[in-house]
């Protein structure tokens, strides 16, 4: 069951490390070319404007990664000289045989994980096309309960809420509430994308050399 397996590795993350917080500022990019090269690149500035200090004749904002820890000492995700901080961010390549198959990230903060958990797990183990997958509604276990796409059947939500709190949302713009994925993959030689089917500023371009 994705609500029982996502609740419990948030939880597993809350306890062990630590908290990420924060509004998200985040974009995700799925590239692949014409020889099947894929890269998956998410980058985030976070709340919002990030750090709101540009870098000066190069015109980009740098971010404020240090909000990722924890302020007080002693915990998983406390500020300690070397170590790294909890992230959202979760670019996926999977391959076959060798090979990348399949590229695969999202914006959208906490977000994140539940969707990429859930997106993957449609393609790998379900065989849904690209397509299919993005368009599915999902579920999100990142915040106290279990928040449950309005699009969604009715018998997901009261599945979901034999075992948790149910909190049915719409798959909206603003706030966001599903995070906004994208992803590419390539099949016997042929290269296909989707992105989030009802965010305005997630697309699919095709490039030229």
């Amino acid at each position: 069951m994705f609500a029982r397996a996502l609740r419990r590795a948030n939880e597993h993350r809350y306890r062990n490390l630590g908290h990420a917080a924060g509004q998200s500022c985040t974009s995700h990019i799925s590239v692949v070319d014409a020889n099947g090269t894929m890269v998956s690149l998410t980058n985030t500035l976070l709340s919002r404007f990030g750090s709101k200090v540009v870098v000066p004749d190069l015109g980009f904002a740098l971010n404020n990664g240090v909000m990722w820890f924890d302020p007080r000492t002693g915990r998983p995700n406390s500020l300690v000289a070397g170590r790294r901080p909890l992230s959202n961010m979760s670019p996926v390549i999977a391959t076959r045989d060798g090979r990348p198959e399949l590229a695969l990230g999202a914006a959208g903060g906490r977000q994140i994980v539940p969707a990429v958990a859930q997106i993957l797990a449609y393609i790998l183990a379900f065989d849904m096309p690209l397509e299919t997958a993005l368009s599915v509604p999902r579920i999100d276990a990142s915040g106290a309960g279990i928040r449950v796409s309005r699009s969604a059947s009715a018998e997901v939500a009261a599945s979901v809420a034999a075992e948790f709190d149910v909190e049915v949302v719409e798959d909206t713009l603003y706030p966001v509430n599903f995070a906004v994925p994208s992803a590419v993959m390539r099949q016997d030689g042929v290269n296909m994308g989707m992105a989030h089917p009802r965010n305005p500023w997630a697309a699919v371009r095709e490039g030229r050399p």
